[in-house]
């Protein structure tokens, strides 16, 4: 059973800002999926199914998806648990990796690579603070 540590501020500091990249990414994804869809079932034309709703429908859950896992993972970086500061540092990486291309059509890629910018650099900043090892 894994003892509860003490919450250090840094620590703190590193899960509000996870939070925050990942609450953006959440709702920014879910925004998205919820034009996508009001447009293609709202509008006066039938809806078709092709690849542009498939291509749009997948960005907007692939911007949610790392939001999740970044709120997901809070918890478990306020306690300094390695696993949750691996997987923050994936789910950062993987809204760079999704946000990246998508910059030359929105500025909403921007933002979201800019809030997963600053959780990279707090991650990487504490990561003495967090067990090496699984406890």
């Amino acid at each position: 059973m894994q003892r509860l540590t003490a919450h250090r501020p840094a620590r703190l500091v590193v899960a509000a800002l996870d939070a925050a990249c990942g609450l953006a990414n959440l709702l920014l994804g879910l925004g998205h999926l919820q034009g996508v869809l009001r447009k293609a079932f709202g509008g006066p034309e039938p809806f078709s199914y092709n690849f542009h709703f498939y291509s749009v429908v997948l960005v907007g859950l692939l911007l949610t998806a790392p939001g999740l896992v970044c709120l997901w993972q809070v918890r478990g970086l306020a306690r300094g648990e390695w696993r949750a500061w691996k997987r923050a540092l994936g789910a950062s990486l993987a809204v760079i990796a999704v946000n990246a291309p998508l910059v030359p059509f929105n500025d909403f890629p921007a933002v979201l690579m800019s809030f997963a910018g600053v959780n990279l650099i707090a991650l990487g900043i504490r990561r003495g603070d967090f067990a090496s090892r699984p406890q």
